[in-house]
């Protein structure tokens, strides 16, 4: 994911609507990027504001009996409170339309119920009893006084800038920063150097520090891939405003067991947990630090070699729109590039049912499907993940082992490599292609 696509994810993200696994990558992702940890905060002051501006309204849903009579005077009160919400809610229409899209709909359906429901007919007053005839000469009966309106309740105050409201996510004091993928041989000792600092203008305390910290192989079932664990310190550390502090530490390639490990990539994971001292509550932020990547003895490949070959699956069911289809897709795995830090494969998936009705920027919606693949070194298989997409004239394009998802690259002496698609949406595969290396 680039930060355009990360960018689009963040209202999802808050609202807790995204897959684990984009989870996981935009929680690695904030902690090296200002940008898009900017906008995360942005998006949730603004819905945070935007809960508040709701709250008032339903504090005022209280009609009195009467309230058919006096719409006209709360119309004419609550204009200039409705031109004050059209104006917070239009400040950030760009930057949150996700946001105010769905408010502006809240809105209006409380605006409905507190005017008297969809579609409802406003009540009919009872009809005012004929006046009995009175004699001549009796002087006029004296009026009622009508009792005054009870007066509206009044709002609750706004929160103060001291008093924020409160936000789906709490962004901890204190962060890592994000440390470049590293490159070693086969037996080296690496040592991991990880900063971590204080962005706010107030003090901090982060605890434990150091916290602890996992490689992990990637790719692999929950729980099962972390390979080398260093745990957490006992104690705390005080973090004044704009300060860093570096802790290392070595890893021999061992796991924790005592064993080498194998060649191919690792994810240095950690999460932070910090405070400020006023408060009782910590705040934690977890995910990858950097990658490092351990290279097979003997080398790898460096190589790109045009496949071409293509593998068709027909009466799949497909649905759209309600319809019921039965459809062939095709697959052409075009490439393969071997590099010096990845292998990457690059595939176009067709079919008579493929359009792009939203145009060429855009994927059709029910081809937005999760591709998974898998890929075969000399009898060692490994999880290839998830594809990118990207939407062409002809199809839509699939690739796997894109940047930061670097797969392990391919050893030197390899003599047949194997890519299987195992899954394609609902439709399980496989697709399987051999490419021939000697």
């Amino acid at each position: 994911m680039n930060c355009k696509e990360i960018y689009e994810l963040l209202t999802a993200y808050l609202d807790g609507e995204v897959t684990s696994e984009k989870r996981a990558y935009i929680k690695a992702h904030l902690p090296g990027c200002p940008q898009c940890r900017a906008e995360l905060e942005a998006l949730s002051a603004t819905q945070a504001s935007l809960r508040g501006v709701l709250k008032l309204m339903a504090d005022e849903v209280s009609p009195p009996a009467r309230a058919w009579e006096k719409v006209q005077a709360r119309l004419e009160k609550k204009s200039s409170w409705l031109d004050g919400l059209h104006r917070l809610l239009t400040s950030r229409i760009f930057q949150v339309a996700t946001v105010t899209a769905a408010v502006i709909v809240i809105a209006v359906m409380a605006a409905i119920w507190q005017f008297g429901g969809v579609g409802q007919a406003p009540p009919i007053p009872a009809p005012a009893p004929a006046p009995a005839p009175a004699p001549a000469p009796a002087p006029s009966p004296t009026p009622v006084p009508v009792p005054a309106p009870a007066p509206a309740p009044t709002p609750a105050p706004a929160p103060t800038p001291e008093q924020p409201p409160p936000s789906y996510i709490s962004l901890p004091p204190v962060e890592w920063e994000q440390i470049a993928p590293a490159v070693h041989n086969a037996g080296d000792k690496i040592e991991i150097n990880l900063s971590f600092v204080n962005r706010t203008s107030k003090t901090a305390i982060m605890g434990p520090f150091p916290p602890e910290i996992n490689i992990v192989r990637p790719n692999l079932k929950p729980g099962e891939g972390i390979v080398r664990s260093f745990p957490a310190g006992s104690g705390e550390r005080f973090f004044e405003p704009g300060e860093t502090v570096t802790y290392s530490i070595t890893w021999n390639q061992r796991d924790d067991g005592g064993h080498q490990v194998v060649p191919g990539w690792y994810e240095v994971d950690l999460t932070v947990t910090s405070r400020r001292p006023s408060e009782e509550n910590s705040g934690s932020i977890g995910g990858m630090a950097t990658r490092v990547l351990i290279l097979p003895p003997q080398g790898v490949m460096e190589n790109t070699i045009e496949v071409n070959q293509s593998q068709t699956a027909t009466d799949l069911p497909f649905t759209w729109g309600r319809e019921e289809q039965r459809i062939a897709v095709t697959i052409t795995l075009e490439r393969v590039e071997m590099t010096a830090d990845s292998v990457r494969f690059s595939a176009l998936l067709t079919s008579p049912s493929y359009t792009l009705p939203q145009g060429p920027e855009m994927a059709p919606p029910q081809w937005l499907v999760s591709a998974y693949a898998q890929y075969t070194v000399d009898g060692v298989t490994k999880d290839a993940g998830v594809a990118g997409m990207r939407p062409l004239n002809e199809g839509l394009q699939l690739i796997w082992g894109f940047e930061p998802e670097n797969l392990d690259p391919i050893p030197k002496g390899t003599k047949e490599l194997t890519f299987t698609i195992t899954k394609l949406g609902d439709w399980e595969g496989p697709w399987v292609f051999k490419i021939p290396l000697e």
